[in-house]
């Protein structure tokens, strides 16, 4: 996809966006993000309209009057955004590919977000950390990201969701908003979602082919495996591969609804052949 091809189609997506505010609970972002918080600011002589609950009894006993913790509202959130780019991202047999759709996805949040002037951070992964880019704000900071997403190709590995939960718990020691773009073909990262839910707004996008799920029987054709490059002759048509087939595929599913069974309203999929707009308009609405 073309850097201006992806503007346009992100732009219109905000047009609709603001179109449908009136029924849509105010737009993506404001349903799709959790508000902002409030953040310690200082310790001052207790007032009689202030709120009992904030007094400060250490700071009272020491001085012997009574003082108050006060706080100011959070007005910067940080946004991130995890794409899978591992070699099985490639695959896609209806409209666009899951690496496509991911990328499509992802710039749509980062327009929206960007737009009510918060701070979004980009990571690609497969095993490792392929690219990051820092949280930043401004029409500059989309037009980097908007480039990136565009030249971005699959990495050749394997899917490791864990090695940048890790990595991401170690950098972003503020509470964020982070989405997770992936086709969630691994069973490992469970654990770290759940470690990086505790303090972080975690918010899964598992994204599949539904050829993943039902291959058409197209009798033996030869296969390229996106994360070995391993070619391969397979008969398609045969009952015990579709059978794998099948089975593997709701091993995947049924551990990514497990790994956020918790966060129900935080996790959501969304096929190749599917509109994405509207799937995100109904996930909003839930949130």
């Amino acid at each position: 996809m073309e850097i201006e091809q992806l503007i346009r189609t992100v732009q219109k997506i905000d047009i609709l966006n603001k179109n449908t505010s009136k029924h849509k609970s105010g737009g993506l972002h404001n349903s799709m993000l959790k508000g902002r918080g409030i953040t310690f600011d200082a310790v001052r002589k207790y007032e009689v309209s202030d709120d009992i609950r904030n007094i400060n009894w250490n700071v009272t006993a020491r001085f012997r009057e009574t003082h108050t913790n006060t706080f100011v509202e959070d007005k910067e959130r940080i946004v991130w955004i995890l794409v899978d780019i591992s070699g099985s991202t490639a695959f896609g047999t209806k409209v666009s590919s899951k690496l496509d759709l991911e990328i499509e996805i992802a710039a749509t949040l980062t327009y929206s977000c960007i737009k009510k002037n918060d701070a979004v951070g980009v990571m690609f992964f497969s095993d490792k950390i392929e690219k990051l880019i820092k949280p930043a704000k401004g029409m500059n900071a989309f037009g980097n990201i908007i480039k990136e997403l565009v030249e971005i190709k699959p990495g050749g590995n394997s899917t490791e969701l864990s090695n940048s939960l890790r990595f991401l718990m170690s950098i972003a020691l503020k509470s964020s908003v982070v989405f997770i773009l992936s086709d969630f073909l691994s069973n490992n990262y469970g654990a770290h979602c759940k470690a990086l839910a505790v303090k972080h707004d975690v918010i899964a996008i598992r994204i599949y082919d539904e050829s993943e799920l039902e291959l058409p029987k197209l009798g033996w054709v030869k296969f390229r495996e996106a994360e070995s490059d391993e070619e391969k002759w397979i008969n398609t048509s045969s009952e015990k591969f579709r059978k794998n087939l099948r089975e593997n595929f709701l091993v995947s599913e049924s551990y990514f609804k497990e790994t956020f069974r918790a966060y129900p309203g935080n996790m959501m999929t969304i096929t190749t052949g599917e509109n994405f707009i509207e799937r995100l308009f109904k996930f909003m609405n839930a949130r």
